[in-house]
């Protein structure tokens, strides 16, 4: 007999997996191996990780506005990891015991950099998180993944959101 902290342990490395499959899946689809466009891989990855969390119980909205911008693989796998860890929290988390909710991710060209924005409208984070110190495995991952791409990664909540804002700046020959 399975427990249930085994089950949710395995379903968050599947999830993992599933990240870095889209990747490889959109790399052989493209023309160019090189890279693949972040807005279409990003709505490809909430698209798998919406499938899973999919519920009658629960309506969780998400809303996108991605930059149409060619990332190339070595970008690609560790912001699709990141993503993959930082929604898959806001539904286990935010969203835990909530009928409705808002998932909101944006990215954009700011001061010659990409900044990512993920968003949600639910339960609040502790006031101390601090990625570099924590001992969960997915907010480790999210740390050491945001200095993969040389970014950084700020958490901050209001009233109404709790956001997690990425910054990086893509590699020369991309931009």
């Amino acid at each position: 007999l399975v427990s249930d902290e085994v089950k949710e342990l395995l379903s968050e490395s599947q999830l993992r997996i599933k990240s870095i499959a889209k990747v490889h899946e959109k790399l052989y689809k493209s023309k160019n191996l090189a890279d693949t466009s972040l807005d279409i891989y990003i709505s490809e990855l909430i698209e798998e990780i919406e499938n899973t969390y999919a519920s009658d119980k629960q309506s969780i909205h998400i809303q996108l506005d991605i930059l149409p911008v060619s990332i190339s693989i070595n970008e690609a796998i560790p912001i699709g990891l990141m993503l993959n860890e930082l929604i898959n929290n806001a539904f286990k988390h935010s969203f835990k015991g909530k009928e409705k909710g808002r998932l909101i991710i944006s990215a954009a060209e700011v001061d010659d950099q990409i900044q990512m924005e993920i968003k949600s409208d639910g339960h609040k984070m502790d006031e101390d998180l601090d990625f570099s110190q924590h001992d969960s495995l997915g907010m480790t991952l999210i740390d050491v993944l945001v200095k993969r791409i040389n970014g950084t990664i700020e958490a901050a909540q209001d009233d109404i959101w709790t956001r997690f804002t990425i910054r990086f700046s893509l590699n020369e020959e991309q931009l």
